[in-house]
């Protein structure tokens, strides 16, 4: 029998660490001074850490014995956590610097940071005069500091410091404690939702680029090329937020509590209706545009995972016959390249994003052969041999083009065999103009996993946890493959609806909550949570069965039609 006798409460804890060293600190120890003494190297590195799953600021003290992950900006929730100080360190230099200013965090761009505007026009001068501030307040290292609060003197705090549109968050999520804590820098005070560094000593790397209409607040010194290149011109998906942004004022519902509002009411029927009208306008447009050309024999439609690619190509199939275009769908999988030719990526995996992947010569081969009236063979390919083999024939008729959808329809090496004015290129993505408050924008990233939650797990049969584990690699192929390219369309076309996110949060939530504590996936689910919290819950017996939402939530009236399949395009169907 093992000695059991009488001992003193431990003064101290054991901390392991993912290289399996194990640290013994005094109780009282912050996570800051247990990182510093594991990784001496750079005290700046690790901007927070995963402490038994859960995330932490490194001012956490630990109770007991635990497993010790430090994030740096490599993992997705240390990238967060320094974007989100990053827009701290924006907004208190500004308050040092034009303190009459409001700055307003509109959206994301996928490769050039995040668009900032400002109540008063800002010149390249006057953010010369905010950075230099940035910067000085992270060489002083000015430290953050948490305090707590009570909702009253939160909400005072709150009209002191003009960030009003923050009191609605307050109460939404301090109503049971009566308490909240709130950030200081400085003298200043704020109110932000999740984890932020300690110190401003953390956010060495950024800068601020005039854009056409504000500012771009650029994360990485990697990006400030990119983004000085993006600067004075309005892109693509500029546009398409200011058009976003446009409707949500004419419907009242720019911001989540207005939206909240008009769902407590009962009051959603006009603005889903008017939503679809204008996503039905958009399509309607881009296919008479189509038309109008005259020459288009190829439309390619490319967007990320979750952009509603499938139910928008068939909408589109439908208002290009209203045109007098008849629409044959080409699928792209036809033309992979064989097993033993597919490119490898750098863990010797098989890389089937890889526009290598793709025979892209005989791609543009057969397009030019029907371009030009011929009749073509297409290839069949087997995803279980990996072997290609003999598809149907093709011949396209006067009126018919093809239209196909792929991570590769922006790339121009996909169609550099194939004439211009031949072509059209349509970019899809879900672009919100939705904030929760001036500061706080969602994240299009978010908003298209938890599209991809619900729709994974209704029609494949995945779990919530296994979209999460897999996001990080869909995240790396879209950075390779399709943001890069975006502005290489001819159109682009916004699928996000401003209610989304209310209609998916009732069916999200029990998947989410599925996610056990220890998975790896769950501080990421933690985070969907907290975000859908933020909405008040929708059903979905509004929404049209037509609507693209259809294709996450189901019911869709378009699951089964292919355009083309009711007339005879095909000369022989193996």
């Amino acid at each position: 029998m093992p000695e059991i006798k009488d001992t003193s409460p431990r003064t101290n804890i054991y901390v392991t660490l993912p290289d399996r060293r194990i640290f013994c600190a005094p109780l009282g120890t912050r996570l800051k001074d247990i990182i510093a003494s594991a990784y001496p190297e750079d005290p700046y590195l690790y901007l927070a850490a995963l402490c038994d799953n859960d995330l932490h600021t490194l001012n956490y003290i630990p109770s007991k014995d635990v497993y010790l992950e430090p994030l740096t900006r490599k993992h997705e929730l240390g990238r967060l956590i320094y974007n989100r100080s990053l827009v701290l360190l924006l907004v208190t230099a500004f308050k040092e610097v034009f303190p009459e200013y409001k700055i307003f965090t509109d959206y994301r761009r996928p490769m050039g940071g995040l668009f900032c505007r400002s109540s008063v026009p800002v010149s390249r001068e006057d953010l010369k005069k905010v950075e230099d501030k940035m910067r000085e307040m992270v060489e002083a290292d000015i430290p953050v500091v948490f305090e707590q609060k009570t909702i009253e003197e939160g909400e005072k705090i709150l009209i002191e410091e003009n960030e009003e549109d923050k009191i609605y968050f307050l109460n939404k999520l301090a109503k049971d404690e009566k308490k909240a804590y709130f950030v200081r820098v400085g003298k200043y005070f704020n109110y932000f939702h999740g984890p932020l560094v300690i110190s401003m000593g953390y956010l060495k790397r950024f800068a601020l680029r005039p854009s056409a209409t504000g500012f771009v607040l650029v994360p990485s010194h990697t990006d400030i090329k990119r983004a000085e290149a993006m600067a004075e011109k309005i892109t693509l998906v500029d546009a398409a937020f200011r058009r976003a942004v446009k409707l949500a004022n004419q419907l009242e519902v720019g911001t989540v509590p207005q939206l909240n509002a008009i769902i407590k009411k009962g009051e959603t029927h006009e603005g889903i209706l008017v939503s679809e009208s204008a996503q039905s306008s958009q399509i309607t447009a881009i296919a008479r545009e189509i038309a109008e050309r005259g020459t288009v024999k190829l439309v390619l439609i490319a967007g990320p995972s979750s952009s509603g690619k499938t139910t928008f190509s068939k909408r589109l199939a439908i208002a290009l016959q209203t045109c007098g275009i008849k629409p044959v769908t080409l699928e792209m999988d036809r033309y992979f390249v064989e097993r033993d030719k597919t490119p490898k990526d750098e863990n010797g995996e098989y890389d089937f994003e890889s526009i290598r992947a793709m025979d892209i010569e005989l791609l543009d081969s057969d397009i030019n052969e029907l371009i030009k009236g011929k009749e073509v063979t297409l290839p069949k390919y087997d995803f279980i041999t990996g072997t290609r083999g003999v598809g149907p024939k093709l011949r396209l008729k006067e009126s018919q083009i093809l239209i196909a959808e792929g991570i590769h329809g922006l790339n121009p090496l996909l169609t550099q065999g194939i004439p211009d004015e031949n072509v059209f290129h349509i970019y899809i993505s879900p672009l919100t103009p939705l904030n929760l408050d001036r500061h706080h924008h969602i994240s299009t990233s978010d908003s298209r996993m938890i599209r991809r939650i619900v729709r994974d797990a209704r029609t494949r049969g995945h779990n919530a946890e296994q979209t999460i584990m897999r996001w990080a690699s869909i995240r790396r192929g879209e950075y390779k493959n399709i943001f890069p390219y975006q502005e290489h369309a001819d159109a682009i076309f916004n699928s996000m609806f401003l209610y989304e996110l209310c209609v998916l949060r009732p069916i999200a939530e029990p998947l989410l909550l599925q996610i056990r504590h220890e998975s790896p996936a769950y501080p990421k689910a933690h985070g969907l949570l907290h975000l859908l919290n933020f909405f008040e819950p929708m059903g979905t017996t509004l929404i049209p069965e037509n609507s693209i939402l259809r294709e996450f939530v189901g019911g869709s009236s378009l699951e089964r039609y292919l355009p083309g399949q009711f007339e005879s395009y095909w000369s022989i169907d193996n």
